[in-house]
């Protein structure tokens, strides 16, 4: 993990347009809110669009820390989709 203490919170998520938004809290960031869209492919998979805002960030390393840290809990949300996929069916 990038940084020392870390906290997330979920804003609203849409299953029906499959979209989610929330916001970190973390060292050098006062908040950053991402905005994350999944839309169907044409070959049966997905493709994540990704927006985020952020205050008070701390040059561009901390950005690429943050954004570690948002693909991290990407793959988090990956993995415990495809482990449970019955509830989204």
């Amino acid at each position: 993990m990038p940084f020392n203490v870390i906290k997330k919170k979920v804003e609203f998520h849409d299953v029906d347009k499959c979209e989610c938004k929330y916001t970190i809290e973390c060292d050098g960031i006062d908040t950053s809110t991402w905005n994350i869209k999944m839309k169907p492919t044409s070959n049966g998979g997905s493709m994540a669009k990704v927006e985020c805002k952020s205050k008070g960030v701390e040059g561009k390393d901390m950005m690429l820390k943050a954004n570690d840290s948002a693909a991290e809990m990407f793959k988090t949300v990956e993995a415990y989709l495809i482990a449970n996929p019955d509830p989204y069916n």
